[in-house]
């Protein structure tokens, strides 16, 4: 008699989350851990171009020290100072081989 093999447990879905942003000449998607990470990685771009609003409206001549005001100052508390930029960051779960996102 053959005792039977236990059946290995399914993986709980992993989640990601997602930062797309967007520009005039480029759009990026990017895969993070957590949000903070994704918030850290979109203030990362802010603060290379920051150079294109410093000075302008009341903009400090230097980004924040934190992400989220970086980000915020950069696109707008509603993101709708920079017309032609943009950004989402949203949690989503990856899906393995054959399944397919909802469109």
């Amino acid at each position: 008699m053959t005792a039977e093999q236990p059946q290995p447990e399914a993986a709980a879905p992993a989640r990601a989350w997602v930062l797309r942003r967007w520009d005039r000449s480029d759009e990026t998607v990017t895969l993070h851990t957590d949000q903070t990470v994704g918030l850290a990685a979109l203030a990362t771009h802010v603060r290379g171009v920051w150079n294109t609003i410093a000075g302008r409206d009341g903009i400090p001549a230097r980004p924040p020290t934190a992400d989220r005001d970086t980000v915020e100052l950069y696109y707008g508390p509603d993101r709708d100072a920079r017309p032609d930029e943009g950004y989402n960051l949203y949690a989503d779960v990856i899906r393995g081989p054959g399944h397919r996102q909802a469109e």
